[in-house]
């Protein structure tokens, strides 16, 4: 009952993180003027600005139970460790089976809360982290090998798919800090195709947050622009790229023949405006990716290339993952000729191939792709002001 219960618990916490996130990244973005859009909390997240007409600080109302919500999923994980290896005593093969499973989900979500403080939460705008039972602001690079250290005591009652999702997620960490031969190591023995996806779950009563805030039945945020535009470019990029077109009411009128959102807006013609808005998401029990065999590809293809620098190997494997998808195959004369370099071109398939997922953010941080003024601007969310009440170690 504790690890379903630590499981529906991480997955309701997990749904804001990662709706909130890709809305302060440029992956979704806010717009009033659009039926539905009417929290000026989620205007401010989107902006971004530390200071401004909606500044983003820490008394942003849709941010006041995130943090909480991470504190409480971190203590129940840790509870329940402290719990089976301290206050009962197991002797049958079956009460032992169930101490080991305990302990997998105590250790792994007990990982996944640290990895949340680091990954999303700031004291200040130059200063991400988190606190332990009020301790003063842990920075972000602590809390990572935390949540590696927590991963591997996990990967020690995980059973073959477990160890699978557990090196991808410490992969990833790794590839964060910047600690690319870990991170090869980890990759190496992560999700394969074929595995399966490790996912937060919802129902009826504990809905998915963007079903509810970001589809038609209500648009608090909308997907960006460009992800209309990647379909323009190539129709079959739909298969990956779960998005629909609304009206809305703005009218536009252009100079020239213009393409937004992906769609064609005719010189000298008013039109209304079309957005995007994402469709993953279209049922309230629909659920969240949180380790695919296609990131943990992603990254390997990122990591050989990074340590080899061998452009074929890495896009092969590229296109191995494109070709779920019935994309066509890469070559690397297109990396001269339509991007920068081949992180570009990285970051762009990792934009199409995991959207909506909360990844983008890392992306935008550790390969300087920001899209706000880099020194007026949170990359993370701010510690709420009822955290700094309650903690006097973060005066």
């Amino acid at each position: 009952v504790l690890t379903t219960g630590l499981y529906n618990d991480w997955s309701s916490t997990w749904d804001n993180h990662t709706l909130l996130i890709e809305g302060l990244s440029d992956a979704m973005e806010f717009h009033k003027e659009l039926k539905g859009a009417t929290y000026p909390s989620y205007e401010a997240i989107d902006l971004a600005n530390v200071v401004g007409e909606y500044p983003l600080d820490d008394r942003n109302s849709s941010l006041a139970a995130l943090f909480r919500e991470v504190g409480r999923l971190r203590l129940l994980a840790d509870t329940l460790v402290y719990r089976v290896n301290n206050k009962v005593v197991f002797s049958t093969e079956e009460e032992l089976e169930i101490r080991n499973d305990a302990l997998y989900y105590g250790y792994f979500f007990g990982g996944i809360a640290r990895y949340m403080y680091a990954y999303y939460w700031a004291l200040t705008p130059n200063k991400p982290g988190g606190v332990i039972n009020k301790s003063a602001l842990i920075p972000s690079k602590d809390l990572y090998n935390s949540a590696i250290q927590y991963l591997h005591k996990a990967k020690q009652y995980a059973n073959a798919h477990q160890q699978g999702v557990i090196n991808t997620l410490i992969a990833r960490i790794h590839l964060i800090l910047g600690n690319y031969q870990e991170a090869l190591e980890a990759a190496e023995f992560g999700l394969f195709k074929g595995d399966e996806d490790f996912k937060a779950y919802f129902n009826t009563v504990n809905i998915n947050i963007w079903n509810s805030d970001a589809t038609s039945l209500r648009i608090q945020f909308c997907a960006a622009d460009r992800y209309g535009d990647y379909i323009y470019k190539n129709p079959n990029e739909a298969s990956r790229i779960p998005i629909i077109h609304v009206n809305s009411e703005i009218k536009v009128q252009f100079d020239t023949d213009t393409v937004i959102a992906g769609i064609k807006y005719n010189k000298g013609e008013v039109y209304k405006r079309k957005f995007v808005i994402q469709n993953k998401y279209e049922l309230a029990s629909s659920p969240i990716v949180f380790a695919s065999w296609q990131e943990n590809s992603l990254m390997l293809a990122e990591l050989y290339y990074r340590l080899t620098q061998d452009i074929g190997i890495a896009l092969d494997i590229i296109n191995f993952v494109r070709a779920e998808y019935k994309l066509p195959a890469l070559h690397k004369e297109l990396i001269s000729e339509e991007y920068a370099d081949f992180y570009d071109l990285l970051a762009e398939e990792r934009d199409k191939t995991l959207c909506f997922t909360g990844l983008r953010i890392m992306d935008q941080r550790r390969l300087n792709k920001w899209h706000r003024a880099p020194n007026n601007s949170w990359m993370y969310f701010p510690i709420t002001i009822q955290e700094k009440n309650n903690n006097p170690n973060l005066k």
